[in-house]
């Protein structure tokens, strides 16, 4: 990851006060939370007499096919994605202030 992008998530998180070391090991367990909050929400989507065939095509690890495959249950993935990420980044803040105020 670049300076920018990191620069960037530590603004995001509001984390800029915290040591180096600190924001790094946040950065790292919300990346975790984040791919399994999208994998979930992605599961979600997919009806579960489809979920076995989603399986063997995220197996095979063609991004464009996974995509395909998703494309009549999230038409913008891309979109999906992003309020996934915001809903898992605000549930960090408030957290994170529900932390600091006890």
């Amino acid at each position: 990851m670049n300076n920018d992008t990191r620069d960037k998530i530590v603004k995001d998180l509001e984390i800029q006060d915290l040591p180096t070391e600190a924001q790094d090991e946040i950065i790292v367990k919300m990346g975790e939370n984040l791919i399994k909050a999208v994998t979930i929400a992605v599961i979600d989507k997919v009806p579960v007499d489809q979920r076995d065939a989603f399986e063997a095509v995220g197996k095979a690890g063609d991004q464009t096919k996974v995509r395909e495959f998703l494309s009549p249950y999230i038409p913008n993935f891309d979109q999906f994605m992003g309020e996934v990420v915001r809903e898992e980044i605000s549930a960090f803040k408030a957290a994170k202030a529900a932390t600091l105020a006890e």
